[in-house]
């Protein structure tokens, strides 16, 4: 077709409407508060509340989360914000009241290379159980987590082929029924299960979110700590 000439089907000559969709600039969302989604139950952030020997609960709920060992705040470590650091020695974590009625976590954190720790722990149970470097084990981890769904910085992967991040980023995971942790990060009472790395904030909540609001979690978070995330 000439330019300017009218645009014809080739098959019948006509004229087909033609629907034309304009994309605006993409503008970024507000910052995540504690009813930007209901069913929140635990939002611990290391940029706030994060006091020697007690983490403060900043979902409302007032499910504090006390220190054990010596976690430790480093101020100005990921895009300018402090992290809490774990090291990996036994007796080392946070504990929180137990829940469990768990359906939707995020998490912003990394695991040391090679340590054998989960991404939530319990008291009594191995819910979260991880394999090796691997996220989920194929039997001890509850089928309600197998079966979810597990994305990396908004990119869903399988869980028990995929190694958990050594690198911080953002973690979001929907289970298929309810799941129950206490802690960040011990396997019950069971030495050389600590967590080893750093944690930048994690949020639990007892309700399914869609995959909506679970992308746009992610790009709350994403935007704050300076992580690859996918546009709405």
């Amino acid at each position: 077709t000439e330019p300017g000439a009218p645009a014809t089907d080739p098959e019948d000559g006509e004229l087909d409407t033609v629907e034309i969709t304009y994309e605006g600039p993409w503008t970024a969302p507000s910052a995540l508060a504690a009813d930007t989604y209901g069913g929140l139950q635990l939002w611990l952030k290391a940029d706030a509340g994060a006091e020697e020997g007690t983490w403060v609960d900043q979902s409302g709920n007032s499910r504090d989360a006390t220190a054990h060992g010596s976690p430790t705040l480093v101020a100005n470590s990921l895009n300018g914000l402090p992290v809490m650091h774990y090291s990996g020695t036994d007796g080392e974590y946070h504990d929180f009241p137990e829940m469990r009625d768990i359906r939707t976590i995020f998490w912003v954190v990394k695991r040391s290379s090679g340590k054998y720790c989960f991404l939530l722990g319990d008291n009594n149970n191995l819910h979260f159980h991880t394999e090796n470097n691997r996220f989920w084990h194929g039997s001890h981890t509850h089928a309600n987590i197998r079966n979810g769904v597990l994305a990396v910085n908004g990119n869903t992967v399988d869980g028990l082929n995929s190694n958990v991040p050594t690198e911080m980023s953002i973690i979001s995971l929907r289970t298929t029924g309810n799941v129950e942790a206490s802690n960040f990060s011990r396997d019950r009472n069971s030495g050389g299960r600590y967590w080893s790395g750093d944690l930048g904030e994690l949020l639990i909540y007892n309700t399914a979110l869609t995959d909506e609001e679970i992308a746009d979690v992610e790009v709350r978070l994403g935007l704050k700590w300076g992580q690859p995330f996918n546009k709405l």
